[in-house]
């Protein structure tokens, strides 16, 4: 009698657990949901940037621009989770001089008539959440440059100040996530001026670049 009494109860439990199983999966998916926060790249002030340097060789080269878009995708349980995508407009790029400005941007160089753009895309990383609502760590990704992408990490440092946008801005509610970066790469990577020697034009590329998210409320 036990055991029958056992099997008659086993199609109750099966039932309940099927119809239990999609609040289950609901329940997980609203909240993974709630822990992913999209943070799009603009800055109605403009003070979104980057800036680059070329100085080991016999031509020191600087320059800079606020062409910077995109967005991040952070993952506020799993931070190492996190995504994003930053895009760079070439053409917005300055040097120290028109001249030098102008020779930057033909194809010998830079091409940004057939490459407008320079994109680093976030696959991975290496991400520990600080105090204060801070994060630092290695952000790992492809960086397409002259049409040219290679894997690349760079460390990165992120701030995120809970209702920030109204604090800038005052007319509208949202977070901020600032973050920046610092990385050199390789130029003849991305066979830009591969024709000019590395003692006269630096192979060395340093790259600072600083943003901030906005998450509207």
């Amino acid at each position: 009698m036990g055991l029958q009494g056992s099997k008659s109860g086993d199609p109750m439990r099966r039932k309940s657990l099927i119809l239990a199983l999609p609040l289950v999966l609901l329940t997980g998916f609203a909240a993974r949901r709630a822990s992913l926060q999209q943070y799009d790249i603009q800055d109605p002030k403009g003070a979104n940037g980057f800036s680059f340097s070329m100085i080991d060789g016999l031509e020191p080269i600087h320059g800079q621009g606020n062409d910077v878009s995109g967005s991040i995708m952070l993952d506020l349980e799993h931070p190492e989770k996190s995504k994003g995508k930053v895009v760079v407009g070439i053409k917005a790029l300055k040097l120290t001089s028109d001249v030098m400005t102008n020779n930057m941007m033909g194809e010998w160089c830079l091409d940004a008539e057939k490459h407008p753009t320079a994109t680093f895309e976030v696959t991975s990383g290496k991400v520990r959440k600080a105090t204060n609502g801070e994060y630092e760590g290695t952000a790992t990704g492809n960086l397409t440059l002259k049409g040219i992408t290679k894997v690349v990490s760079v460390p990165v440092t992120a701030r995120l100040v809970k209702g920030g946008v109204k604090e800038r801005f005052g007319d509208k509610d949202g977070d901020l996530l600032m973050f920046s970066t610092k990385f050199t790469f390789n130029r003849f990577d991305y066979e830009i001026g591969k024709a000019v020697k590395q003692e006269l034009l630096s192979n060395k590329v340093e790259v600072r670049l600083s943003c901030a998210g906005m998450l509207y409320r």
